[in-house]
């Protein structure tokens, strides 16, 4: 993986990181639904001039036929909120959980 070599990880955390990703649901982003919200955001961002990098499209088309809560620490996925998905934005800047909660 890209990720696991660039930041030179050791063994112990790429296999902790096997480990999270055999838990993950895999959704086919060829199916009918998914291109269908595809077509529909990217419509959408278009007709709003709204720009949206062509991975985040399909990241928000999964997330909108999936019904999955979209984890973030960018506001790129900001005018889609609501609209067509959920989004939770963390702060990359932010310490947390945050003080007194």
């Amino acid at each position: 993986m890209a990720l696991e070599r660039r930041l030179a990880w050791g063994p112990q955390k790429v296999e902790r990181m096997r480990e999270i990703l055999a838990e993950l649901i895999v959704v086919d982003i060829n199916s009918e639904p998914v291109m269908q919200a595809y077509a529909e955001i990217d419509f959408w961002c278009r007709q709003n001039g709204r720009s949206l990098g062509k991975n985040d499209l399909w990241i928000a088309a999964t997330a909108n036929v999936t019904e999955a809560l979209l984890v973030t620490t960018d506001k790129d996925f900001d005018p889609l909120h609501e609209r067509f998905l959920h989004r939770e934005y963390y702060d990359p800047e932010a310490s947390y959980p945050p003080p007194g909660a």
